[in-house]
């Protein structure tokens, strides 16, 4: 919500209060945020409530989520994480996030839980002497646990061993505090860009974004670097640029990680099990993988771990021999010492893969049209290939599909589109572009 309008100290604290209801008297929970100023008091408004409900608080301060989440998943005594931070895409929005013990995102039935209780403010109010407490961290033991731990997983020499460099542009986000000594510590020879905060650069994301990706490109192709690393504010989302300077899509990077994931099996004599939501592309095939394609929603930890890793299909990556969440510190790491153990480079990855049309369309929609045309759509299924997993999926081919799924949050249908060239795929978008039209009016 926008801060100190929709989310305000008052609402803040009261939802710190129904969160803590959920929770034991006594329990400990970790917070943290990002370093804007909106977060901060967002987050001392919190704590009051958290508190007053007999919860006990380790106060992170500014941190990266991904490295809470760390903290979290490796420690039983905690028993939930919250981390406040700005909207990227709405510098006066904050965003709340709420993880479990398993520094997994809460499930439905917990936040249905909360909104009761917020709204019928059924909020529990422990005696003086059950109050809780707050136990401030400087982050070194926190920071060690997540370095140690990603070291553990990472083979050193193989970055020391071998001509690399790479540029890396932490894009003034929480991954400045901690990346570079990473990197420093393994021997990754890097330059690295934009490591620092700054608030109003990041208030114009798109800007920061396009300056982001001009300069890596510019840098990689004039210095003959091997690879460059875009990790987004929040140590979640991360972009590849190939060897040639070239920003991979988001498409074309879940593939190249599926390709060196693909040649790891393969030599490993395995197949490795990975889970993608229902929009991922799928028109390239990998013999020594297991992709399974579903709804990306209320995971269990014991879930995910079936997994080698679990992608979002939008630069999200969890590999969860390190970790059940995404994590674009490690998922950088780990996808360099696969370029450097198969000696391949991203552009020779990217050149063995066909050429095909994937698009994402956002059309609008009002919540009260949103199902009608999901029943449109799944009038228009009938008798055709197609799939209910995750909103309407229609084939039109082997290779063709359209893809609908309504919007949670916004007045807008999410359209994804595959097929096999850009005529084709055209062809596809203005069929059903006209067809939304058609079936809105009727």
């Amino acid at each position: 919500g926008q801060s100190n309008v929709e989310l305000s100290c008052e609402m803040a604290t009261k939802l710190a209060e129904s969160f803590a209801t959920q929770l034991p008297v006594g329990a400990t929970v970790l917070v943290s945020r990002d370093y804007h100023k909106n977060s901060r008091m967002l987050k001392r408004a919190f704590l009051g409530g958290l508190l007053s409900a007999g919860i006990n608080v380790i106060d992170y301060r500014d941190i990266s989520s991904a490295v809470l989440r760390c903290s979290l998943s490796s420690h039983t005594e905690y028993t939930a994480g919250v981390h406040f931070r700005q909207k990227l895409d709405d510098p006066t929005s904050t965003v709340i996030t709420f993880y479990n013990d398993e520094a997994l995102r809460i499930n439905n039935d917990v936040s249905k839980k909360i909104e009761k209780a917020f709204f019928k403010e059924t909020f529990r109010r422990v005696d003086y002497s059950n109050i809780g407490e707050i136990y401030e961290s400087d982050h070194e033991k926190e920071y060690n646990v997540y370095k140690e731990g990603m070291k553990a997983l990472l083979k050193a020499h193989t970055y020391k061993c071998t001509d690399c460099r790479v540029a890396v542009d932490v894009m003034h986000g929480m991954a400045s505090e901690v990346f570079p000594e990473i990197l420093n510590d393994l021997g990754v020879d890097n330059i690295m860009f934009n490591a620092h905060p700054d608030v109003h650069r990041l208030a114009n994301i798109n800007s920061l974004e396009n300056q982001t990706k001009q300069d890596m490109s510019a840098v990689i192709q004039a210095l003959n670097l091997d690879a460059g690393f875009i990790l987004y504010p929040y140590g979640q989302r991360l972009d590849l640029v190939c060897d040639k300077g070239t920003v991979l899509g988001k498409q074309s990077s879940l593939y190249v990680v599926l390709s060196l994931l693909n040649m790891e099996a393969k030599i490993a004599g395995i197949k490795k099990n990975v889970f993608l939501p229902t929009w991922a592309a799928d028109i390239v095939y990998f013999e020594n993988l297991n992709i399974e394609r579903g709804q990306y929603a209320n995971f269990r930890s014991e879930d995910m771990k079936q997994y080698d890793l679990v992608a979002t299909g939008e630069g999200n990556f969890a590999f969860t021999q390190f970790a059940t969440h995404r994590d674009s510190m490690f998922a950088s790491l780990k996808i360099l010492e696969m370029l450097l153990a198969h000696d391949v480079t991203l552009s020779s990855i990217i050149e063995s893969f066909p050429e095909f049309y994937y698009e994402t369309i956002k059309v609008d929609c009002s919540q009260a049209l949103k199902g009608k045309m999901m029943r449109m759509f799944l009038e228009d299924a009938k008798g055709k290939e197609s799939s209910t997993l995750d909103g309407v999926k229609i084939w039109l081919d082997k290779n063709d599909w359209i893809l609908m799924i309504p919007d949670q949050y916004s007045d807008h249908l999410n359209l994804y589109i595959q097929a096999e060239n850009d005529e084709k795929g055209q062809e596809i978008l203005a069929i059903y572009s006209a067809k939304i039209e058609e079936w809105s009016k009727l």
